[in-house]
């Protein structure tokens, strides 16, 4: 005799809820870690500007305009010291621009122009008045003249400070070039060695450093996606189980009505039905349940894919994040000069090799397929970049969603 399914006990249920509530817990820690974290990605050079600026007041002037008794107006200055949203301490690109940006920022408020002195301007008489709209013309060609001239100083002066940098920097290069010809002797060779090795260790540390930062990120990241897929894991759970139950008990409902339609008077011993009693109406009967079983089956359906369909996607972006928290993970500071020496040596020994067996056809196609690699590995995107577009498509697609719903919902 076949046993029927006992229900889940209750300490089960409160099993799924401890599990719920412990998966939000860690939602939240890995949520602060986030942003503690994204306060400091910064590098500690950026940071210290950051609260050198905040911590040094800024002087500015702030302009009030009010009307007197008699309708004239009257503009009252005060000076006040802001330490947020303050002028930038970093140095302005020429003279022209540094006079621009104070302009915007040095004074605030109700600025006087000559501009509101017309517009506010009352003639005593209407002979005046063609004289106000003159001037007002007047004004507006040579305000418009103005800022096209000021415009066109902007952008020479930006061209012209272009132009120096990018001509400075080609007399840099070659001198450097011209040095590094003419360099003979031992010294000469023991300085320009120690300036590229300088340079190159500086900009790896750097690069380790920024790595190092964005690979805390990552790691807190992966966290919090570990957390969310867990709770959409739980979740789904939770909700599968009574729309389990709920379908089953109304399968077995119909079952039992068809059942009951086709056996309604059986002999065992031939397995005989008694169509009589089988009449139109007890058919159209059992046609309505069974229509009504099948919307509800499609109804399950839907849910359930639904449900599924969160649960999968919450797994897809764990692994999406745990494949960038790897990618992301910075080698052993001090195994890297060692690599980049093996790697540098490995590339020098070619280029000599290949340059020195020239006559080699053989040679010379391998080299140029190697070469033809490289370009090719550099255009390609790499696993991380392609993890990081997925991750930033999802997103883009949870927001869309989000915004068509909440559009749906105030509709």
């Amino acid at each position: 005799m076949r046993k029927k399914k006992l229900a889940k006990a209750p300490f089960q249920l409160r099993k799924q809820d401890k599990k719920l509530e412990r998966a939000k817990v860690n939602k939240l820690k890995a949520q602060k870690k986030v942003s503690y974290v994204q306060s400091h990605l910064d590098s500690p050079i950026t940071r210290f500007q950051q609260q050198l600026k905040s911590a040094i007041p800024a002087a500015h002037i702030h302009m009030e305009r009010t009307q007197k008794s008699n309708g004239k107006f009257h503009y009252k200055a005060t000076v006040q010291l802001k330490h947020e949203n303050t002028v930038s301490l970093q140095k302005k690109a020429g003279l022209l621009h540094h006079v621009e940006h104070r302009a915007h920022t040095l004074i605030t408020g109700d600025k006087p122009s000559l501009q509101k002195s017309l517009r506010t301007w009352q003639p005593k008489s209407k002979a005046l008045y063609p004289v106000k709209w003159a001037a007002n013309a007047s004004y507006f060609v040579a305000r418009q003249t103005g800022k096209t001239m000021w415009k066109s100083a902007l952008a020479a002066e930006t061209i012209a400070i272009t132009g120096s940098k990018t001509v400075l920097r080609q007399g840099v290069q070659k001198l450097k070039g011209k040095y590094i010809q003419e360099a003979q002797d031992d010294a000469h060779k023991t300085v320009i060695a120690a300036g590229s090795l300088f340079l190159t260790g500086s900009r790896g540390l750097i690069r380790h450093m920024a790595q190092k930062r964005s690979f805390r990120l990552e790691k807190a990241n992966d966290k919090l996606a570990k957390a969310e897929s867990k709770i959409k894991k739980v979740e789904a759970k939770q909700k599968l189980t009574p729309l389990k139950a709920k379908h089953r008990a109304q399968k077995r409902a119909w079952k039992m009505s068809k059942k009951s339609y086709q056996n309604l008077w059986q002999i065992r011993s031939f397995h005989l039905t008694d169509k009589s009693r089988q009449t139109p109406i007890r058919k159209a009967a059992v046609l309505s349940r069974k229509q009504i079983y099948k919307s509800n089956h499609r109804l399950y359906k839907t849910q359930k894919k639904a449900i599924l369909l969160e649960k999968k996607t919450a797994r897809k972006k764990k692994r999406i994040q745990r494949n960038i928290k790897r990618q992301t993970k910075p080698t052993l500071l001090i195994l890297k000069p060692g690599i980049y020496d093996l790697k540098s040596a490995g590339r020098k020994a070619w280029t000599k090799a290949a340059n020195a067996d020239a006559n080699n056809d053989m040679m010379q196609v391998v080299d140029a397929l190697k070469r033809g690699a490289e370009k090719a590995k550099s255009v390609r995107k790499t696993k991380l970049q392609r993890n990081q577009k997925k991750k930033a498509n999802w997103k883009k697609r949870a927001i869309r969603n989000s915004k068509s719903s909440s559009g749906r919902n105030t509709s």
